[in-house]
């Protein structure tokens, strides 16, 4: 005899709750007045001397879910009016940083972060790079459109065939 409703399975039901309980990853979730998950709190305790960066840095860390300074991997802060990286280095898992179309003029704060391996610094007025990004183990630099920026160091870094580097025109 067939049932009307087929029962379903343990593994369908399994599931089924796997999927509840990742599509609530961002809520608490309480049965009974209990609570049974609560997701970590957002990294929020750390402060920026530029107010445009902080902007970003507040944004992007809602928007990834960053619960700690060092799962922050990847900052897009293009077109944001940033004038200093001052306190950034606190994020030393960032391993993508654009900050293309900015009024960065320098940017020693770069050397902090070990992990990086992509930088865009396109258009900004940058008059030099600290040596110190010879250290790091960049795969992409683009200081394109950078119409001060000093030469010597950029054919250093140029040297070095891991690096895909976009120079300003000036620099060729």
């Amino acid at each position: 005899m067939q049932h009307p409703h087929p029962r379903p399975s343990l593994k369908a039901i399994i599931l089924l709750s796997l999927l509840l309980i990742s599509a609530c990853s961002g809520y608490e979730v309480t049965v009974n007045e209990r609570t049974v998950y609560a997701p970590a709190p957002l990294f929020m305790d750390f402060t920026v001397v530029d107010k445009n960066l902080q902007r970003c840095l507040d944004q992007t860390i809602e928007d990834q879910r960053v619960t700690e300074a060092s799962r922050l991997t990847r900052l897009n802060c293009t077109n944001a009016g940033i004038q200093t990286l001052a306190g950034i280095e606190i994020f030393a898992g960032i391993t993508t940083l654009n900050l293309a179309d900015n009024n960065l003029r320098q940017v020693p704060e770069l050397t902090k972060l070990a992990k990086l391996t992509q930088v865009d610094l396109r258009n900004n007025q940058l008059k030099a790079l600290p040596e110190a990004l010879n250290w790091l183990k960049l795969t992409y630099l683009d200081v394109r459109d950078n119409s001060a920026l000093q030469c010597g160091d950029l054919r250093q870094l140029a040297t070095d065939g891991d690096l895909k580097l976009w120079l300003p025109a000036h620099c060729h």
